[in-house]
């Protein structure tokens, strides 16, 4: 009987093992994004694209399950574009191209540049949701231009006052 427990108990620790072994040896993803670092001025949306590809050693489907964001400040990102053209699972060797996600910059976003990152989450399994593979990016918020139409009221009201101050002047 005793016999019988500790052959068991060796099994369950071998079946154990070479789940953990599979698990540990999970499939990869790689993932870049094309232009990481755009430039938007407020009002404005972005549109990041990027290549999603699983290498060919990969030793079956990866699925892509869900997304992880993150971004800094004003910004309000939009995933609905991954959901909207990413495949469900990529087969090893497989490469795609797409728009990933948008990065709406608000009327009233301060000057300055704001960091994020966006995660692909997922597995080996659709109910996976593992961290498979994440990319930076970055929204530079510039200075913006004055419209012609504001140097022009600008510029009235500037001659406006000088004339108004030449006629005080010569008043007195």
């Amino acid at each position: 009987m005793l016999i019988k427990r500790s052959c068991l108990r060796t099994s369950a620790c071998l079946v154990a093992m070479l789940c953990l072994l599979t698990i540990a040896k999970a499939d990869t993803l790689n993932f870049t994004l094309s232009s990481p670092q755009q430039t938007g001025l407020p009002g404005t949306t972005l549109s990041f694209s990027g290549t999603v590809s699983t290498p060919s050693s990969n030793i079956g489907a990866v699925f892509l399950n869900n997304v992880g964001t993150f971004s800094s400040g004003f910004l309000v990102l939009n995933d609905t574009p991954f959901f909207l053209n990413s495949p469900h699972s990529m087969a090893p060797g497989q490469t795609n191209t797409f728009v990933v996600f948008t990065v709406g910059i608000p009327v009233g976003t301060p000057v300055g540049s704001y960091p994020g990152t966006f995660s692909i989450l997922g597995g080996s399994s659709p109910t996976a949701f593992f961290s498979l593979s994440t990319a930076s990016f970055q929204v530079n918020v510039p200075a913006g231009v004055p419209e012609p139409a504001t140097m022009l009221l600008l510029g009235t009201g500037l001659v406006g006052i000088s004339a108004k101050g030449r006629k005080r002047r010569k008043a007195v």
